[in-house]
């Protein structure tokens, strides 16, 4: 579940920047500093992307719990 929660991880972190740029009511490329830490993610991220398929396939009712739990975290992280 390591590279599929990485993934999760990574939409969260640009949910969070997304927050942060329209903070003052618009995004724009002045925002574009604002999803820098996005790139670090980023790169965790696509490092070890070809594992995901194979760890879906594995999913359990506990791991789907898990993915559940990161999308709220990801919705809560868009509302800002």
């Amino acid at each position: 579940m390591k590279e599929t929660m990485e993934v999760l991880d990574l939409l969260k972190v640009l949910a969070k920047c997304y927050a942060d740029a329209k903070h003052d009511g618009v995004v724009n490329f002045l925002d574009i500093p604002k999803f820098i830490p996005a790139l670090e993610q980023l790169f965790k991220a696509l490092e070890g992307a070809e594992k995901i398929e194979g760890e879906l396939r594995q999913l359990d009712i506990g791991k789907v719990l898990l993915i559940g739990e990161k999308f709220r975290e990801i919705a809560a992280a868009v509302k800002g």
